[in-house]
């Protein structure tokens, strides 16, 4: 539709025409977009993706950037809080990652952001033993997927929807509310297995070694496993990032 409006006009003047009508209706598009594997609804994906060939590979990147993967890296965080299937797991992981174009997965920031997707899935791995688990992952890590731009929409996965439901209620206990902000920050936080400190469960946060337990709603968080130092949730968060 814009294509004669495209030769009628000079770079510079269509440019500042895209960046000013069209860019913000992509960043609201992908914005609104709901990431749910459980029913994935890809038309506003798709919406954005058709304005490619219009659009420099910079913005596109940047909505992608600002308005899809933080919220994307947060579904996968709040998703692997919940024990999951790792087969599903990375099944979405590279079913995501063939949806986009060999230029875009080309991008430092793009590619930063499906490497910290691969740390805190590498991270879960280590913590919650699944048979097969580490491998996938590794297999991911160490040879990538084929980012051919057709691909199969990331898979349907029933198992999420529990997540999602629980994740949205409004939490009843202190460890509920450290487990809503954590999904809302895109942090890990899942229980170590066998490991308690004073009869309370010990929870690993974040993926640089943090770790904490929850004591009448007294949050304690240790950096060495042996120091145990009482904080605020806030100040929990900012040092697990």
């Amino acid at each position: 539709m814009l294509q004669p409006w495209q030769r009628a006009l000079s770079p510079g003047s269509f440019l500042a025409f895209l960046l000013k009508h069209i860019v913000p209706k992509l960043q609201h598009c992908m914005q609104s977009m709901l990431i749910n594997p459980h029913q994935q609804l890809l038309d506003p994906w798709q919406w954005v993706m058709d304005w490619k060939d219009m659009l420099s590979i910079s913005n596109m990147t940047l909505i992608l950037d600002k308005f899809f993967f933080p919220r994307w890296l947060q579904t996968l965080a709040m998703w692997l809080n919940h024990s999951p299937n790792y087969t599903q797991v990375t099944e979405w992981y590279s079913g995501w990652k063939r949806m986009l174009s060999v230029d875009l997965l080309a991008q430092p920031t793009i590619k930063d952001s499906f490497h910290k997707a691969l740390e805190m899935m590498s991270r879960a791995t280590t913590i919650i033993q699944q048979p097969g688990a580490k491998e996938s992952i590794s297999y991911l890590s160490s040879s990538g997927v084929n980012s051919t731009p057709a691909a199969p929409a990331p898979p349907k996965i029933d198992s999420f929807a529990e997540a999602v439901r629980t994740a949205a209620k409004i939490p009843q206990g202190f460890k509920d509310l450290v487990t809503k902000r954590c999904e809302e920050r895109g942090i890990l936080f899942v229980p170590i297995p066998n490991k308690y400190h004073e009869a309370k469960q010990v929870y690993r946060i974040g993926t640089n070694g943090v770790q904490c337990y929850i004591d009448r709603n007294v949050i304690f968080y240790s950096q060495n496993g042996s120091t145990w130092i009482p904080t605020s949730l806030n100040r929990l968060l900012d040092v697990s990032c």
